[in-house]
C-alpha cells in the first residue's frame, strides 16, 4: 500500500481512537492498512459507533463485500508496479511478500465459509505488508504486530463464527493493542519524516 504522508496521519488518528476499544480495532487496522479488506471499512466504523454488546455476522460483512475483498486478494497477488518506484518524498509505503499459495487456500476457504466468520480477516492479516518504507528507510515493526494478529485471528478460524463475533464484542488484547500502538507510532513517525 503507497499512501501520501498526509493521508497516512489521518488513518494514524483513525486508529488512534480506536485502539483499545474491543477487539474491533484490529479489524479496523487492517481495513486501514490492507486495500483488499477496504471494502469491509465502513461496516467497522460503524459497529465502532454502536458498539453493539452483541454482533451479529451482518455487522461485519455482506455476500458482495465478501466477494469485493476476494476481488481485493487477487488484485494484492498481482505484480506492484510501485514496489520498485520511490514515489516521490512524501510517500509512506506499508510493503511486504505475500505467501500465494497461503491466499489462495483462504480464498477458497473463504468461499465456502459462513458470513461473519474469521476466515476473511485472517485472509487480509495475510496482505498486510511487514515493513513501513519511507524516504529510503523502513521499520519492521509491522512485521511483529502482523505475526501476532495472525496468531489471534488464526486461533479462531476451527472455531463457530459466534464465538469469534463473541470475542470481537467483549474480548480484551492489550497485548495486540501494545503491539498497535507500537505500529501507530512508526507510521506516525515516518509520516512526519517523509514530510520534513
Amino acid at each position: 500500500m503507497v499512501c501520501e504522508a498526509q493521508e497516512m496521519l489521518r488513518r494514524v488518528r483513525l486508529l488512534d481512537g480506536a485502539l483499545g476499544k474491543r477487539p474491533l480495532s484490529h479489524l479496523l487496522s487492517l481495513c486501514v492498512l490492507v486495500p483488499a479488506a477496504a471494502p469491509l471499512r465502513e461496516r467497522i466504523e460503524r459497529l465502532f459507533v454502536r458498539m453493539p454488546p452483541v454482533i451479529d455476522a451482518a455487522d461485519l460483512e455482506t455476500t458482495t463485500e465478501r466477494e469485493a475483498v476476494i476481488a481485493g486478494a487477487g488484485a494484492a497477488l498481482a505484480p506492484d508496479e510501485s514496489a520498485g518506484a520511490n514515489g516521490g518524498a512524501e510517500i509512506v509505503r506499508v510493503a511486504g511478500l505475500v505467501d500465494a499459495e497461503r491466499v489462495h487456500a483462504l480464498v477458497t476457504e473463504l468461499r465456502a465459509s459462513p458470513l461473519g466468520s474469521a476466515i476473511p480477516w485472517i485472509l487480509c492479516a495475510e496482505l498486510l505488508g511487514t515493513s513501513i518504507e519511507y524516504r529510503g528507510a523502513s521499520s519492521v515493526v509491522l512485521e511483529t504486530y502482523r505475526r501476532h494478529l495472525l496468531e489471534r485471528l488464526v486461533s479462531f478460524a476451527d472455531q463457530s463464527p459466534q464465538i469469534f463475533r463473541r470475542w470481537l464484542a467483549a474480548g480484551e488484547e492489550r497485548d495486540l493493542d501494545a503491539r498497535l500502538a507500537v505500529v501507530l507510532d512508526a507510521l506516525r513517525g515516518a509520516a512526519a519524516l517523509a514530510t520534513a
